[in-house]
């Protein structure tokens, strides 16, 4: 399912060339799926979805997904890796820092100020990275959110359903400003990254998760 019309299209068209019938995609939205009976699928997907929704949204899509599985059906869902900011040594860093760490210890919005400033001065690229190019990003042009990968599991009882397995994938092996200067760098990063999915270096190093959830009795 998607919401975008060209998109669904162009799915039916690779569907139709793979022998497949094009009619399993349908156009709609993930936080209204009435046109499903309950109990109607084994396995759901949520690819490139759910970090595009804003907090309400992401209640009514688990509670859609929760409504739509079997008892023992299975619901992937792939997220953005928050944590990963730790290791890119950029603005996206130094806001991890502000967002979850300074707040826990400084009460004052100077004295937050004060020390954000002392951290922006360890960081070499504090204004990457740059809203253009290979390694450009979109954050800023759209709404994201990340999910803090360690945490996951205890957010989704929230939804009614218990997180079985979890596996990473975008492994970085440095951050990645360093691949526009050697980007033999982030082929071996695509080369470690089957053997390293389950690895707890994964929640560092891997800027998405796949998160394998089963519903709650």
């Amino acid at each position: 399912m998607d919401l975008v019309p060209g998109m669904v299209e162009l799915a039916r068209a690779t569907l139709t060339e793979a022998g497949h019938n094009p009619n399993r995609v349908s156009e709609g939205d993930v936080i209204d799926l009435s046109i499903f009976p309950d109990e109607s699928f084994d396995l759901i997907l949520s690819v490139g979805v759910m970090e595009y929704l804003r907090p309400d949204e992401e209640c009514h899509a688990f509670a859609e997904a929760r409504r739509l599985l079997k008892p023992d059906g299975l619901f992937l869902v792939e997220n953005i890796n928050k944590l990963f900011d730790l290791t890119t040594f950029n603005r996206f860093t130094i806001n991890f820092f502000a967002e979850h760490f300074i707040p826990a210890f400084f009460d004052s919005e100077t004295e937050k100020d004060r020390v954000l400033g002392k951290l922006n001065g360890l960081v070499a690229y504090p204004e990457r990275p740059d809203p253009e190019g290979k390694y450009s990003t979109t954050r800023d042009e759209v709404y994201t959110k990340g999910e803090i990968s360690i945490e996951y599991a205890r957010k989704v009882c929230d939804f009614g359903f218990e997180q079985i397995e979890q596996a990473f994938y975008r492994f970085h092996s440095v951050p990645p400003l360093l691949f526009e200067e050697e980007p033999d760098l982030e082929t071996v990063s695509i080369e470690r990254e089957l053997a390293l999915s389950r690895h707890w270096i994964g929640n560092f190093l891997a800027s998405g998760f796949i998160a394998v959830l089963k519903k709650t009795r």
